[in-house]
């Protein structure tokens, strides 16, 4: 087991060593101190940090997607799902008021010219 020094170290079941940074596409998770190819539930991969995070960081890939537990720039179109702003989360609908908007992959208060909002679907 990896002991805290002054940073985070993390254990490497792939180096078999502890490591400041966890490499080849596993992530840092903060319970067990180690180096996990998938996040645990409710936690989503960061790539640009290696770890695991709660929630994921605005600017870089800011959107949690659920379908592959990992933060994302932009939702995927499959499973179709839209970054909805005020929970920087993957949705399948967006919020009450908000419409999923294809081309973008974003939920959106109003449709742009020449889409328009179809309340009974919430999408535009």
């Amino acid at each position: 087991l990896c002991r805290y020094v002054s940073l985070i170290i993390l254990c490497s079941d792939l180096t078999k060593s502890c490591v400041p940074v966890c490499l080849n596409g596993t992530y840092g998770e903060n319970v067990t101190n180690k180096c996990v190819k998938q996040c645990p539930t409710g936690t989503y991969a960061d790539d640009f940090l290696s770890l695991c995070v709660i929630d994921c960081d605005v600017g870089r890939s800011e959107f949690k997607d659920w379908s592959t537990n990992r933060c994302v720039k932009n939702c995927p179109s499959v499973p179709s799902l839209y970054a909805q702003n005020s929970t920087r989360s993957c949705v399948s609908f967006c919020d009450i008021g908000w419409f999923g908007l294809n081309t973008t992959r974003i939920c959106t208060q109003s449709c742009p010219s020449p889409y328009y909002a179809d309340i009974s679907t919430s999408f535009c």
